[in-house]
């Protein structure tokens, strides 16, 4: 009776389901490392994979299986609950929310289904969503430097009066305000149009506002403003808007005009855009992005020259011929004698950092590039290689291919920029190497000094491993010292947080059951002992006397 239920549920409205995604090759095998890290209840793998590598936590398998339904099906509540806090859908009513509850494991994760508020659930990019959703929203806040203008036979003052981004002129023009990066980056038809500005038809004209360093565009076409106010959200952020019923064929119209084909596949099925999800798992948002961040930044970035014959500073291998002619940019970043063209709405909303030094009380003092007059921040202690994996980040939200030797250098340098999920990025591709790429004593420290716990336990494990080649290293025992002093008001007998880490590292290496171990002394009782834990007692009395050694007791 409740599988025909669950059943009738599925055909009644297949969306309510979770969305079946298309992976590439990579995404499609992290996706099943995150089905098996559920089932297993690998919650730092779990994490590691949700927060680092954006694995979707909303998509199926095959065979209809979710993450979260794997994790209630084995009973893994600490797994349930940090999909569920991170956004996994789980609807009452709904095919997933059915399967979910009624497959539940155990009462404890049953009763947390049903406690749950559904409604917190967030999309898993929802924070670089958010960034353009705002852009979109308030582009007048955002360094807008475009004016899109709209002609209307029929607008009614009511819905200019609710989009505060638009102003309504005389002969029913709407102007909306966008940013001409994005507006070429997702769409083909702008991309052509912003890069012809000398092309004028009987479909569009081009105009100057000097005043405020936008350009204006005007449609000459009678447009819907509705339907435009659509094709810019979906342009910002893949969302998918419902529309009144009479407005669809003017807007598939809109949709051609664009050329946008993804987006008009949705809306020439008119019953399917009202099951659609308002944010589709799409990820073309940020692959349109990137493809305009390499073809476009890094594909205009301009090498200085100091010879003093070339007349523009520019050295002939900054000349690219890319997709992107023109990257729109309003400031440069610049490190060693290299130009990077970058927009000041994303450095802004994406750091805090560059944040104060474009809006803060540094703004006034940026250093203005001479040959194109606009800003520049100049960043020292970096290179090349680094500022472009952080660009990547900025503007993509990943940074999939971090070399291991950058690996280091970059972590430092997302830390100074306040980028906590770079650095954590960063410090997966560190821990993911068989040998540190790094001094060992240098990651240390700096797992410490930036609270980085899994870069910590690395390099505890390392020690735990190499204790012979360490065990006598005046740094070695430096690091136990130290560790025992950041204990506040420690007493004699209070243990050493990173002795207990070698002691748990130590276990793991000899196969030693934490139920094995005496809670007094530590050690494994030598009755009966095998020859693993006997070399595990040994390791412990090594450490033992390193630490009566430095009058230490843990």
């Amino acid at each position: 009776m409740v599988t025909s239920s669950i059943i009738s549920l599925k055909e009644q409205n297949p969306y309510s389901a979770n969305t079946h995604y298309e992976f590439d090759a990579r995404t499609k095998d992290r996706f099943k490392d995150l089905l098996e890290a559920c089932r297993s209840g690998d919650l730092e793998k779990v994490q590691s994979l949700v927060r680092n590598f954006s694995v979707p936590i909303n998509a199926s398998d095959e065979w209809q299986c979710s993450p979260l339904y794997c994790a209630c099906l084995c009973g893994r509540y600490e797994v349930v609950s940090f999909l569920l806090e991170n956004g996994a859908r789980c609807e009452r009513e709904t095919f997933e929310g059915e399967r979910c509850l009624y497959g539940a494991l155990t009462p404890r994760i049953r009763e947390l289904l049903l406690t749950y508020k559904f409604t917190k659930a967030v999309d898993e990019s929802q924070s670089y969503r958010n960034v353009l959703t705002h852009f979109y929203e308030n582009p007048l806040d955002h360094f807008s430097d475009i004016a899109l203008k709209v002609r209307s036979s029929s607008f009614s003052m009511m819905t200019a009066n609710s989009i505060n981004y638009e102003r309504l002129h005389s002969e029913n023009i709407v102007e909306f305000y966008a940013h001409r990066f994005i507006l070429c980056a997702r769409c083909p038809y702008f991309t052509e149009i912003l890069e012809n500005t000398h092309y004028d038809n009987n479909n569009h004209q081009f105009s100057s506002d000097d005043r405020h360093h936008r350009v204006s565009f005007e449609i000459l076409k009678a447009v819907d403003p509705t339907c435009f106010k659509a094709i810019l959200r979906y342009i910002y952020t893949s969302e998918v808007v419902q529309i009144p019923e009479g407005l669809f064929i003017k807007m598939v119209d809109l949709c051609k005009l664009f050329e946008l084909g993804n987006l008009l596949e949705k809306y020439t099925i008119q019953s399917a855009v009202s099951k659609l999800p308002t944010r589709q798992p799409d990820k073309e948002l940020q692959q349109d992005i990137g493809a305009f961040f390499r073809d476009a930044i890094l594909g205009n970035k301009r090498i200085l020259s100091s010879d003093s014959n070339n007349s523009n500073g520019l050295s002939d291998n900054s000349k690219h011929s890319s997709k992107h002619q023109k990257p729109y940019h309003d400031m440069f970043l610049r490190v060693e004698n290299t130009l990077y063209p970058c927009h000041r709405v994303m450095l802004s909303a994406r750091s805090e950092y560059f944040n104060i030094l474009i809006n803060g009380p540094f703004a006034e003092g940026l250093s203005k590039t001479e040959e194109y007059g606009l800003p520049a921040i100049i960043l020292s202690d970096c290179t090349c290689e680094i500022l472009e994996l952080i660009l990547e980040f900025i503007y993509t939200d990943k940074c999939e291919n971090i070399p291991p030797h950058l690996a280091y250098k970059l972590l430092i340098k997302a830390d100074m920029l306040l980028f906590d999920r770079l650095k954590s990025l960063a410090a997966i591709v560190l821990t993911n190497q068989k040998e540190p790429t790094e001094d060992i004593y240098k990651l240390m420290k700096k797992a410490i000094d930036l609270e980085i716990d899994r870069l910590e336990q690395y390099c505890c494990r390392w020690f735990a491993e190499h204790l012979n080649d360490v065990l006598h290293d005046e740094r070695f025992l430096n690091l136990i010292e130290e560790s025992a002093h950041s204990i506040q008001d420690r007493q004699a007998t209070d243990s050493i947080p990173f002795v207990d880490d070698l002691r748990y590292w130590l276990a793991k290496k000899h196969s030693v059951m934490q139920e094995d171990i005496d809670k007094a002394s530590g050690k494994v009782e030598e009755e009966d002992a095998t020859d693993w834990e006997t070399e595990y007692n040994r390791r412990l009395a090594q450490i033992d006397a390193v630490l009566e050694k430095l009058n230490l007791d843990a």
